[in-house]
Protein backbone atom coordinates (compact mmCIF):
# COMPACT_ATOMS: atom_id res chain seq x y z
CA UNK A 1 0.00 0.00 0.00
CA UNK A 2 0.91 3.62 -0.70
CA UNK A 3 0.13 7.05 0.36
CA UNK A 4 0.57 10.51 -0.85
CA UNK A 5 0.89 13.46 1.73
CA UNK A 6 -1.52 15.81 1.43
CA UNK A 7 -1.93 19.26 3.58
CA UNK A 8 -4.78 20.63 4.49
CA UNK A 9 -6.01 24.38 5.33
CA UNK A 10 -5.01 25.52 7.98
CA UNK A 11 -8.61 26.48 8.75
CA UNK A 12 -11.37 24.12 6.80
CA UNK A 13 -14.49 26.65 7.58
CA UNK A 14 -12.80 29.04 5.56
CA UNK A 15 -11.93 28.62 1.85
CA UNK A 16 -10.26 30.13 -0.99
CA UNK A 17 -13.39 31.82 -2.63
CA UNK A 18 -14.60 32.69 1.02
CA UNK A 19 -11.75 34.87 1.11
CA UNK A 20 -11.93 36.01 -2.33
CA UNK A 21 -15.48 37.57 -1.81
CA UNK A 22 -14.36 39.10 1.15
CA UNK A 23 -12.14 41.14 -1.23
CA UNK A 24 -8.51 39.42 -0.87
CA UNK A 25 -7.43 37.72 -4.35
CA UNK A 26 -4.03 36.33 -3.96
CA UNK A 27 -4.23 32.96 -4.21
CA UNK A 28 -0.93 32.47 -2.90
CA UNK A 29 -2.98 33.17 0.75
CA UNK A 30 -4.56 30.90 2.69
CA UNK A 31 -7.46 32.23 4.95
CA UNK A 32 -8.01 31.86 8.05
CA UNK A 33 -11.20 33.19 10.30
CA UNK A 34 -11.07 31.11 12.96
CA UNK A 35 -9.08 32.88 15.88
CA UNK A 36 -7.70 30.14 18.03
CA UNK A 37 -5.72 28.88 14.69
CA UNK A 38 -4.23 32.46 13.87
CA UNK A 39 -3.28 32.46 17.73
CA UNK A 40 -1.83 28.78 16.54
CA UNK A 41 0.12 30.22 13.07
CA UNK A 42 1.13 33.09 15.28
CA UNK A 43 3.30 30.93 17.20
CA UNK A 44 5.22 28.79 14.30
CA UNK A 45 7.73 29.52 11.56
CA UNK A 46 5.05 31.30 9.33
CA UNK A 47 3.89 34.39 9.18
CA UNK A 48 0.15 35.48 10.34
CA UNK A 49 -1.09 38.57 8.41
CA UNK A 50 -4.79 40.82 8.92
CA UNK A 51 -6.18 40.59 4.98
CA UNK A 52 -8.21 43.65 4.29
CA UNK A 53 -11.15 43.58 1.48
CA UNK A 54 -8.81 46.05 -0.87
CA UNK A 55 -6.76 43.33 -1.55
CA UNK A 56 -3.80 44.34 0.90
CA UNK A 57 -2.46 43.05 4.02
CA UNK A 58 -0.55 43.50 7.21
CA UNK A 59 1.77 41.51 9.36
CA UNK A 60 0.72 40.64 12.75
CA UNK A 61 3.05 40.31 15.50
CA UNK A 62 1.57 40.63 18.73
CA UNK A 63 -1.36 38.19 19.65
CA UNK A 64 -3.23 40.92 20.97
CA UNK A 65 -4.02 42.33 17.25
CA UNK A 66 -5.63 38.79 16.84
CA UNK A 67 -8.19 39.51 19.25
CA UNK A 68 -9.22 43.38 18.07
CA UNK A 69 -9.39 42.33 14.65
CA UNK A 70 -12.43 41.14 13.22
CA UNK A 71 -11.40 40.62 9.58
CA UNK A 72 -10.02 37.69 8.02
CA UNK A 73 -6.53 36.28 8.76
CA UNK A 74 -3.87 34.57 6.15
CA UNK A 75 -0.84 32.40 5.82
CA UNK A 76 1.68 32.45 2.49
CA UNK A 77 0.95 28.93 1.08
CA UNK A 78 4.59 28.28 0.83
CA UNK A 79 5.67 29.07 4.23
CA UNK A 80 2.52 27.32 5.62
CA UNK A 81 3.58 24.54 3.40
CA UNK A 82 7.33 24.35 4.63
CA UNK A 83 6.10 24.57 8.38
CA UNK A 84 4.08 21.36 7.74
CA UNK A 85 6.73 19.46 5.85
CA UNK A 86 9.09 20.24 8.22
CA UNK A 87 6.68 18.91 11.07
CA UNK A 88 6.52 16.14 8.67
CA UNK A 89 10.03 15.26 8.42
CA UNK A 90 10.76 15.63 11.99
CA UNK A 91 8.58 12.78 13.09
CA UNK A 92 7.57 10.52 10.35
CA UNK A 93 5.49 7.37 11.62
CA UNK A 94 4.25 4.40 9.87
CA UNK A 95 1.71 2.71 11.12
CA UNK A 96 1.04 -1.23 10.75
CA UNK A 97 -0.44 -0.79 7.30
CA UNK A 98 2.44 0.98 6.20
CA UNK A 99 0.66 4.57 5.36
CA UNK A 100 3.21 7.71 6.29
CA UNK A 101 0.79 9.76 8.57
CA UNK A 102 1.68 12.81 11.29
CA UNK A 103 -0.14 14.51 13.79
CA UNK A 104 1.75 18.00 13.43
CA UNK A 105 2.14 19.31 17.06
CA UNK A 106 -1.03 18.46 17.78
CA UNK A 107 -3.04 19.56 14.97
CA UNK A 108 -3.88 17.19 12.15
CA UNK A 109 -2.69 19.48 9.49
CA UNK A 110 -1.46 16.15 7.39
CA UNK A 111 -3.88 13.23 6.32
CA UNK A 112 -3.38 10.37 3.63
CA UNK A 113 -4.61 8.95 0.51
CA UNK A 114 -3.91 5.00 0.04
CA UNK A 115 -3.19 5.34 -3.82
CA UNK A 116 -0.79 3.34 -5.86
CA UNK A 117 -1.08 5.58 -9.37
CA UNK A 118 0.59 8.22 -6.77
CA UNK A 119 3.37 6.11 -5.44
CA UNK A 120 5.77 7.59 -7.72
CA UNK A 121 5.37 11.36 -6.55
CA UNK A 122 4.89 10.68 -3.35
CA UNK A 123 8.46 8.77 -2.89
CA UNK A 124 9.98 11.41 -5.03
CA UNK A 125 8.65 14.19 -2.65
CA UNK A 126 10.01 12.44 0.64
CA UNK A 127 13.17 11.95 -1.03
CA UNK A 128 13.79 15.43 -1.64
CA UNK A 129 12.41 16.48 1.57
CA UNK A 130 14.56 14.17 3.27
CA UNK A 131 17.46 15.33 1.47
CA UNK A 132 16.87 19.00 2.15
CA UNK A 133 17.08 17.97 5.87
CA UNK A 134 20.29 16.43 5.65
CA UNK A 135 22.01 19.76 3.75
CA UNK A 136 20.26 21.62 6.94
CA UNK A 137 21.63 19.14 9.54
CA UNK A 138 24.92 19.79 8.25
CA UNK A 139 24.80 23.28 8.05
CA UNK A 140 23.54 23.88 11.40
CA UNK A 141 25.94 21.22 12.71
CA UNK A 142 28.58 23.08 10.65
CA UNK A 143 29.79 19.48 9.50
CA UNK A 144 31.87 18.37 6.25
CA UNK A 145 34.05 15.42 5.15
CA UNK A 146 37.50 15.58 5.88
CA UNK A 147 38.65 13.35 3.11
CA UNK A 148 36.12 13.74 0.21
CA UNK A 149 33.94 16.16 -1.31
CA UNK A 150 30.16 15.82 -0.63
CA UNK A 151 28.27 15.56 -3.83
CA UNK A 152 24.66 15.49 -4.43
CA UNK A 153 25.18 11.64 -4.83
CA UNK A 154 26.24 11.17 -0.89
CA UNK A 155 23.08 13.16 0.09
CA UNK A 156 20.92 11.30 -2.09
CA UNK A 157 21.95 7.86 -0.28
CA UNK A 158 22.49 9.41 2.91
CA UNK A 159 18.16 9.79 2.12
CA UNK A 160 17.56 6.53 1.10
CA UNK A 161 19.18 5.25 4.48
CA UNK A 162 17.08 7.74 6.39
CA UNK A 163 13.71 6.42 4.61
CA UNK A 164 14.91 3.11 5.33
CA UNK A 165 15.08 3.27 8.57
CA UNK A 166 11.45 4.74 9.19
CA UNK A 167 10.44 1.67 10.06
CA UNK A 168 12.10 1.99 13.71
CA UNK A 169 10.14 4.59 15.32
CA UNK A 170 12.15 4.42 18.60
CA UNK A 171 14.18 6.36 17.01
CA UNK A 172 14.11 10.30 16.72
CA UNK A 173 13.58 11.65 13.32
CA UNK A 174 17.31 13.75 13.17
CA UNK A 175 18.69 10.88 15.51
CA UNK A 176 18.27 9.16 12.43
CA UNK A 177 19.65 11.93 10.02
CA UNK A 178 22.43 11.74 12.51
CA UNK A 179 23.20 7.77 12.55
CA UNK A 180 23.10 7.49 8.75
CA UNK A 181 25.46 10.11 7.71
CA UNK A 182 27.91 7.83 10.53
CA UNK A 183 27.19 4.98 9.11
CA UNK A 184 27.62 6.08 5.35
CA UNK A 185 30.93 7.87 6.08
CA UNK A 186 31.99 4.85 8.01
CA UNK A 187 31.21 2.61 4.88
CA UNK A 188 33.06 4.69 2.53
CA UNK A 189 36.00 5.50 5.14
CA UNK A 190 35.17 8.62 5.37
CA UNK A 191 35.48 11.02 8.11
CA UNK A 192 33.02 13.14 9.33
CA UNK A 193 34.53 16.57 11.10
CA UNK A 194 33.63 19.84 11.77
CA UNK A 195 33.42 22.88 8.95
CA UNK A 196 35.90 25.85 9.57
CA UNK A 197 39.57 26.23 11.01
CA UNK A 198 39.42 23.86 13.96
CA UNK A 199 38.64 20.63 11.67
CA UNK A 200 38.44 18.86 14.93
CA UNK A 201 36.52 15.69 15.35
CA UNK A 202 32.69 15.64 16.17
CA UNK A 203 31.41 13.08 17.83
CA UNK A 204 28.19 12.38 16.95
CA UNK A 205 27.58 9.58 18.52
CA UNK A 206 26.68 9.76 22.53
CA UNK A 207 29.63 8.78 24.93
CA UNK A 208 29.29 6.77 28.23
CA UNK A 209 29.20 9.78 30.93
CA UNK A 210 32.16 8.80 32.29
CA UNK A 211 34.20 9.66 29.47
CA UNK A 212 32.66 13.19 29.37
CA UNK A 213 34.60 16.23 29.96
CA UNK A 214 32.88 18.41 32.58
CA UNK A 215 32.58 22.15 33.37
CA UNK A 216 30.90 23.27 36.55
CA UNK A 217 27.17 25.19 35.31
CA UNK A 218 24.20 26.41 36.53
CA UNK A 219 20.86 26.25 34.80
CA UNK A 220 17.93 27.44 35.86
CA UNK A 221 18.94 28.04 39.61
CA UNK A 222 20.26 24.34 39.83
CA UNK A 223 23.91 23.34 40.12
CA UNK A 224 25.02 21.37 37.07
CA UNK A 225 27.65 19.88 35.06
CA UNK A 226 28.01 20.79 31.57
CA UNK A 227 29.76 18.78 28.79
CA UNK A 228 29.81 19.76 25.17
CA UNK A 229 29.49 15.87 23.87
CA UNK A 230 26.50 14.31 23.71
CA UNK A 231 26.00 11.99 26.88
CA UNK A 232 24.48 8.49 27.15
CA UNK A 233 21.95 8.84 28.97
CA UNK A 234 21.61 4.65 29.59
CA UNK A 235 25.21 5.40 31.13
CA UNK A 236 24.05 8.23 33.67
CA UNK A 237 24.01 7.22 37.05
CA UNK A 238 21.34 7.04 39.30
CA UNK A 239 20.33 10.27 40.84
CA UNK A 240 21.12 12.18 38.36
CA UNK A 241 18.98 13.99 35.58
CA UNK A 242 20.67 14.91 31.81
CA UNK A 243 19.15 17.32 29.47
CA UNK A 244 20.45 19.17 25.85
CA UNK A 245 20.55 22.60 25.40
CA UNK A 246 20.77 24.57 22.02
CA UNK A 247 22.85 27.01 20.61
CA UNK A 248 21.12 29.85 19.14
CA UNK A 249 23.84 29.88 16.76
CA UNK A 250 25.64 32.75 18.76
CA UNK A 251 27.06 30.55 21.43
CA UNK A 252 24.33 30.94 23.49
CA UNK A 253 22.24 28.06 25.14
CA UNK A 254 18.56 29.24 24.37
CA UNK A 255 16.42 26.04 25.21
CA UNK A 256 16.73 22.71 27.23
CA UNK A 257 15.07 19.78 26.21
CA UNK A 258 15.20 16.10 27.06
CA UNK A 259 17.21 15.39 23.88
CA UNK A 260 18.38 18.25 21.10
CA UNK A 261 19.79 17.36 17.66
CA UNK A 262 20.08 20.37 15.52
CA UNK A 263 22.24 23.26 17.01
CA UNK A 264 23.30 21.00 20.20
CA UNK A 265 25.19 23.13 22.47
CA UNK A 266 26.12 20.67 24.83
CA UNK A 267 24.62 18.58 27.89
CA UNK A 268 23.65 19.77 31.81
CA UNK A 269 23.52 17.41 34.79
CA UNK A 270 21.31 18.02 37.48
CA UNK A 271 20.40 16.26 40.42
CA UNK A 272 16.83 17.17 40.59
CA UNK A 273 14.46 16.31 37.12
CA UNK A 274 13.68 19.66 35.19
CA UNK A 275 9.89 20.00 34.90
CA UNK A 276 8.96 21.13 31.05
CA UNK A 277 12.34 20.11 29.40
CA UNK A 278 9.76 17.27 27.42
CA UNK A 279 8.31 19.94 25.06
CA UNK A 280 11.62 22.82 25.56
CA UNK A 281 12.43 25.30 27.86
CA UNK A 282 13.25 28.66 26.51
CA UNK A 283 16.37 30.22 28.19
CA UNK A 284 17.92 33.45 28.58
CA UNK A 285 21.53 34.41 29.42
CA UNK A 286 20.56 34.62 32.48
CA UNK A 287 19.23 31.31 33.26
CA UNK A 288 22.85 29.51 32.94
CA UNK A 289 26.52 30.36 33.79
CA UNK A 290 29.58 29.08 33.70
CA UNK A 291 31.64 28.63 37.13
CA UNK A 292 35.06 27.80 35.15
CA UNK A 293 36.02 24.84 37.40
CA UNK A 294 36.79 21.32 36.28
CA UNK A 295 34.99 18.82 37.90
CA UNK A 296 34.03 14.68 37.35
CA UNK A 297 30.72 12.79 37.93
CA UNK A 298 31.55 11.26 40.81
CA UNK A 299 32.79 14.63 42.54
CA UNK A 300 29.46 16.27 41.59
CA UNK A 301 27.57 13.22 42.79
CA UNK A 302 29.44 12.95 46.24
CA UNK A 303 28.79 17.12 46.88
CA UNK A 304 25.96 17.66 49.47
CA UNK A 305 23.61 19.64 49.10
CA UNK A 306 24.56 21.80 51.17
CA UNK A 307 27.93 22.26 49.21
CA UNK A 308 25.52 22.64 46.29
CA UNK A 309 24.34 25.84 47.47
CA UNK A 310 27.43 27.52 49.10
CA UNK A 311 27.92 30.64 47.04
CA UNK A 312 31.10 30.64 44.95
CA UNK A 313 33.40 33.00 46.22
Amino acid sequence: MSAKLQIRMPDASCTQEDMKKYGYKWEGMLPIQDKAVARFILKTTANLYALYSDDSESLIEDESRIDDWNGLFGVDADEWRAYIMMGFAEGTEKNSDMVIQRHIRGTDYLFTLSDDEESEIYNSRLLEITKTNIIIYFECEELMFSNHEITDEDIRKIALLVINRYDDLNVPYWDNVRSAITDYANTHNITVVLDGDKMEEKTMIPVPASEGDYEEFEVLGQNALFSNYRIDRSTIPDGLYAYDLRDSCNGIACELKDHITVNHFGTVIVKNPIDGAENGISLTEDDTCFFGTQSTIDEFLDRSEEEDNQPEP
